[in-house]
């Protein structure tokens, strides 16, 4: 799990890809990279599908979140 691409995942810049394809930079900026391999089980796969959504609430409220989504 990276907030980055694997290139650039130590500067604090939105990925240019998503930028590319029309993304705004805060949502750029918000964004999570998952990798998988074949090492990966089912149950890895299940477990971050479950905690990922609690993950994402706590970082929102640390986060600038709710002020971006008052500006939609």
């Amino acid at each position: 799990v990276s907030s980055g691409s694997a290139c650039t995942s130590r500067v604090l810049e939105p990925s240019h890809v998503l930028l590319a394809i029309g993304r705004k930079h805060e949502e750029a900026h918000g964004s999570i990279l998952f990798k998988l391999s074949h090492l990966h089980t089912i149950e890895d796969i299940n477990y971050t599908l479950e905690v990922i959504p609690e993950a994402v609430e706590r970082l929102r409220t640390i986060s600038a979140w709710k002020t971006y989504q008052r500006e939609l």
